[in-house]
């Protein structure tokens, strides 16, 4: 780090650290906000890259839940996130905020040869804790969710470290229950099956009771609304029971800081060439082209000059200084 410090970037070999140190003057000397676009394939590093953004911030000045294992790497992040990091008159973070978009939760139900689901799945079921014992888990079950792999030694010390993180970012012990029984509803809500009935579908074998008191809802409702879907139609309501095959369909989730300047970090979700490519895949891969277009006609302009800067993590690009 202390070779980049307040170093012109065509002075330095490429790195991450050039990028960081080229933004954080930007904003100490002219006092504009800043963007880092990092792109890349999956698993090619971008989290890491960005990683290494906020450690470099981090250190030259005053003194994280959906990744999963790919086969490119242990610990890629399975969504995109935007990240604003906040800075006061003198050029020292004093917060920040993170935007997170497009969780691809196909991978609940659909995991790649070789890959494992998202990593908050294995540590609960990694060791007997309140939860496993609440809802009645056992680290030895095979759950669809979590596919071939089983929870390891490792998954346990890392369950100890995501608590650790829980509680020193402050997060009340109330919700980190909430969280920890989130997760477990949706191992759960895996091992729900169906089989049609007269007049619709009817929840067939799984712990639906328990399902529902990890999610905290009736279990009753639950299997309501498993199995029927309420319509409005002429200004009345009505209940619509569902097939088998309609439960399978698209699930959609609904969607005072200090004002200063900031540096704007995005770690796009990365493209991938599969034999079958999912709709959230097409998307992503769809997104970087456009982002590259974008990227591609800003450095035409003048990178320094437009305030942006670009991070491509692919190897072959990164030894064509195309930083």
């Amino acid at each position: 780090m202390a070779q980049y410090r307040g170093r012109e970037m065509f002075e330095v070999a490429p790195h991450v650290y050039a990028v960081a140190d080229a933004c954080q003057r930007v904003l100490r000397q002219q006092g504009r906000d800043t963007c880092v676009l990092i792109s890349g394939e999956s698993g090619s590093g971008k989290t890491e890259a960005s990683k290494f953004i906020m450690k470099y911030i981090a250190a030259n000045t005053t003194q994280t839940f959906g990744n999963a294992k790919t086969n490119r790497n242990d610990n890629s992040s399975r969504f995109g996130k935007y990240m604003d990091i906040n800075f006061d008159y003198k050029g020292d973070p004093v917060g920040g905020h993170i935007s997170n978009y497009l969780l691809e939760k196909s991978r609940v139900v659909a995991l790649q040869p070789g890959e494992r689901n998202f990593h908050a799945f294995y540590q609960l079921l990694s060791s007997k804790n309140g939860y496993t014992n609440k809802y009645g888990l056992t680290c030895n079950s095979r759950y669809k969710i979590v596919g071939s792999e089983r929870p390891t030694a490792q998954d346990s010390k890392l369950y100890s470290v995501t608590n650790s993180a829980f509680s020193a970012l402050g997060f009340a012990q109330s919700v980190v229950d909430d969280i920890w029984s989130i997760v477990a509803g949706v191992i759960l809500l895996g091992e729900v099956t169906f089989s049609a009935a007269e007049g619709g579908t009817a929840v067939a074998g799984g712990s639906v009771s328990a399902c529902a008191a990890a999610l905290g809802v009736a279990e009753g409702a639950l299997r309501s609304a498993l199995g029927s879907r309420v319509l409005a139609a002429g200004g009345d309501l009505f209940t619509d029971t569902t097939s088998c095959i309609q439960i399978n369909k698209a699930i959609e989730v609904p969607a005072g800081m200090y004002k200063g300047t900031l540096i704007g970090v995005l770690d796009i979700y990365g493209f991938e060439i599969f034999d079958t490519n999912s709709f959230e895949q097409f998307c992503i891969n769809y997104c970087n082209e456009k982002l590259q277009q974008l990227a591609g006609a800003k450095t035409r302009a003048g990178r320094v000059r437009a305030g942006g800067y670009s991070v491509d993590t692919h190897p072959v690009l990164q030894q064509q200084d195309h930083l």
